[in-house]
Formats: C-alpha cells, sequence, structure tokens
C-alpha cells in the first residue's frame, strides 16, 4: 500500500472518529438535560420525602457538572484542541476519547495527575 493510500485511510479514519465522537457528546448532552429536567420536575411537584430532595440536589449537580464538561468538550470539539492533551499537548488516544469524550487529559497525564493528587492526601 502507498504511503498516499495510507494517508488518505488515516484521514477517513479521523473523520469518522470526530464524527462518531461529535453524536456521542450530542447524545450525552441530551441524556444530561433530561435527567436535570427531570430531577427538576420532582423537586416542583413536591411529592418528595427530606431525603429524597437531598439525593436529587445532590445529583442535580453531579449532573450540572457533567453537562458542563460535556458542553466544554463539544466547544473544543468544534474547534482544532479537541483530541489534544490540555497539559501536555500531545494528541490523547482515539481509545480515551471514543470511551470517555470529556476527556481533557491523555493517558499518561491522567496517571501522573492521580498520582500526584494521590500523593498530597
Amino acid at each position: 500500500m502507498t504511503m498516499e493510500k495510507l494517508l488518505k485511510l488515516k484521514r477517513q479514519w479521523n473523520a469518522r472518529t470526530k464524527a462518531r465522537t461529535g453524536a456521542q457528546l450530542d447524545q450525552e448532552i441530551a441524556r444530561v438535560e433530561a435527567s436535570i429536567h427531570a430531577i427538576e420536575e420532582r423537586s416542583k411537584a413536591g411529592e418528595l420525602s427530606a431525603g429524597d430532595t437531598e439525593v436529587d440536589a445532590k445529583l442535580e449537580v453531579l449532573e450540572s457538572k457533567e453537562l458542563m464538561d460535556l458542553r466544554q468538550a463539544k466547544l473544543r470539539f468544534a474547534h482544532a484542541d479537541f483530541g489534544r492533551c490540555v497539559l501536555c499537548d500531545q494528541w490523547i488516544e482515539k481509545k480515551r476519547i471514543l470511551a470517555l469524550p470529556i476527556a481533557r487529559t491523555c493517558m499518561k497525564c491522567a496517571h501522573l495527575t492521580e498520582a500526584s493528587f494521590a500523593g498530597s492526601r
């Protein structure tokens, strides 16, 4: 196989990966927005116990953070920096991006960050 054909295949693979990741981000954003809406509706109905209300409030905070992360990933996705590690500026592994589209770091930097965090406890 010629180098030209290899480069063409790589471009096609990158385009398919980016399209799949964009669709995945859109689906996740819709899912989290629906979850937040459902929490808000349960709260408005006033039929929850105090414990349920507390759980829903904590869940809404987590869902809101996830929604913010997803929207930031969607913004990065629209620009050339999507898929680049924010710490080392290397490309994030495709497997990681497909599994976790909100990933901001490559595996190496993620492990270094986790090790650093664990060591500071």
